[in-house]
């Protein structure tokens, strides 16, 4: 650890512990940055000046001025942190990173991935340390959303809930922020309630909202499971009806997620097919009853005798019979040739 800040009750106080600590690091070699140290002094909730802080006769901290932020650890401060411009800096630096990953060639699935270990945690890193609303990390969340779809990852109509749902249940793995914030905090709160010294337990009772924690307070935070997300899929009319099928005995449910799972489509082709599964492409049958569009007919538009389903076109339209389903598995047929030609030819 090379970070350290020091509290002390008057500037004489101060000026000892300095002296401890410079003695300290020379002993195991190493020096003050003094570029990058100050020193605040405050009497009564006010700053005052002091002047610069000597350590020894050749080294001395500079003061903070008025209206200059510190950088401890990420966070900018003077008297107090300041959150609305700390907060407004976090999000922009999301959106910047996010923009970043999605413009790039990447596959769906290292899209996701790296949204999640480097666009997310820009954020993330402030969670038990600023006060997020409630209203202000949903709004994050819908601009993470509508970035995603406005780069054509996301179709805007797709479940909400299968973006947060893992890829081995068949969904996009993207980190939820507010149960990413929650969780963090949570296991904070539990990390002080924990210890059993008089230091631990004289921060929890003091702190009535004066953190970000709020460790007083023993309320269980909302943080949805796995468990509970598939659930709440499954129930669903039409986004569920994917999941209920995946779920039969006689599916083979690994198989049928492989495909997001392997590292294989753009992330583009990886939300389309998706939005195919969730049902909820533009067809007749989709805009006449779910839109409920009665100028639009929900016949097929090639056939004009079945209803124009996503089952229907992919599998059921006699007039695509002839043509792209059987070019469909002429394809399928000319892969497995080739694997048994590669298998024999070797023996």
């Amino acid at each position: 650890m090379d970070d350290l800040k020091l509290y002390a009750k008057n500037k004489q106080q101060l000026q000892s512990m300095s002296e401890i600590v410079s003695s300290y690091t020379k002993d195991i070699s190493i020096s003050f940055g003094l570029d990058k140290c100050v020193v605040l002094h405050v009497n009564k909730g006010k700053v005052v000046s002091a002047q610069n802080l000597l350590i020894n006769e050749d080294e001395c901290i500079r003061e903070l001025e008025a209206k200059e932020q510190y950088n401890y650890l990420g966070i900018q401060q003077h008297l107090k942190i300041a959150r609305k411009d700390v907060k407004q800096e976090l999000i922009t630096m999301l959106e910047m990173r996010l923009r970043k990953i999605l413009k790039t060639q990447l596959s769906g699935k290292h899209k996701i991935k790296i949204i999640n270990t480097w666009v997310i945690p820009a954020l993330s890193y402030s969670f038990g340390i600023l006060q997020w609303s409630n209203t202000s990390l949903p709004e994050i969340a819908r601009l993470v959303k509508t970035t995603l779809t406005q780069e054509r990852v996301h179709h805007p109509i797709s479940s909400k809930s299968r973006l947060y749902l893992s890829r081995k249940e068949g969904g996009r793995g993207l980190i939820n922020i507010e149960e990413a914030c929650n969780k963090q905090e949570l296991s904070l709160r539990q990390y002080f309630h924990s210890k059993i010294t008089s230091v631990y337990q004289a921060i929890v009772t003091m702190d009535h909202g004066l953190t970000a924690l709020n460790l007083s307070k023993a309320d269980e935070l909302n943080i949805v499971s796995e468990k509970e997300r598939l659930a709440e899929l499954k129930s669903k009319s039409l986004h569920g009806r994917f999941y209920s099928q995946l779920n039969e005995a006689s599916i083979d449910k690994e198989r049928s997620v492989e495909w997001l799972t392997a590292r294989r489509l753009f992330s583009e082709t990886e939300g389309f097919v998706v939005a195919i599964q969730d049902q909820v492409i533009a067809t007749r049958s989709y805009r006449n009853h779910v839109l409920k569009d009665a100028t639009a007919s929900d016949k097929c538009r090639l056939c004009s005798v079945a209803l124009e389903s996503i089952q229907h076109i992919t599998g059921g339209c006699g007039l695509l019979a002839g043509t792209e389903y059987l070019q469909r598995h002429n394809h399928v047929a000319k892969i497995l040739h080739q694997e048994l030609a590669i298998k024999f030819s070797s023996c």
